[in-house]
């Protein structure tokens, strides 16, 4: 996921159900950046951005593949049993 900072990764899982999980790294800090396909002021390369942007918003578009990003609240809310951390 190049683009916000050198090295910057995302993690793509494919799990024992057949779904695919995305972790997005810090290309995106919430959903709506993959949405927009618009990066952020702070990052290093803003078209590697876009394109690692774009990257993500292909694969949130494929069936049964699910995109978290790691700074989105709704994205932790949803991954927190009752908005607590789970361990």
């Amino acid at each position: 996921m190049p683009g916000h900072t050198p090295g910057s990764l995302g993690l793509q899982l494919r799990l024992p159900d057949g779904s695919t999980l995305v972790l997005s790294g810090d290309v995106a800090h919430i959903q709506d950046n993959i949405s927009c396909c618009d990066g952020m002021p702070a990052d290093s390369d803003t078209a590697d951005t876009i394109e690692s942007l774009k990257k993500l918003k292909l694969l949130r578009s494929q069936p049964n593949t699910t995109v978290r990003v790691n700074h989105d609240i709704d994205d932790w809310n949803r991954l927190r049993a009752n908005g607590r951390q789970v361990v």
